[in-house]
């Protein structure tokens, strides 16, 4: 069986938002910031510290499939592509 990617935008929030839910049988998982502004992640469900600092333009991909990733932007432009990989 072939896995199909899922591509979303989650619009840029300067409050928490999921990103991708906890899902142990995600395969794989990509964040892109088309943002100017830095996207911060937190890993893992936590929420308050963030993980990884995502400037403009850069990706993150999942070293760990299946963890929930939130985020919050620096400021309101732009968006996130989530790609899944179920």
């Amino acid at each position: 069986m072939t896995a199909t990617a899922r591509n979303r935008r989650v619009s840029a929030s300067l409050t928490s938002v999921v990103l991708a839910n906890q899902d142990a049988g995600r395969q794989g998982l990509r964040i892109q910031n088309l943002s100017t502004a830095v996207l911060f992640l937190t890993v893992g469900g936590g929420t308050t510290e963030e993980s990884v600092r995502m400037p403009a333009n850069a990706y993150y991909e999942e070293p760990f499939p299946g963890l929930k990733i939130t985020g919050r932007w620096a400021s309101v432009n732009g968006w996130a592509v989530v790609t899944e990989i179920p």
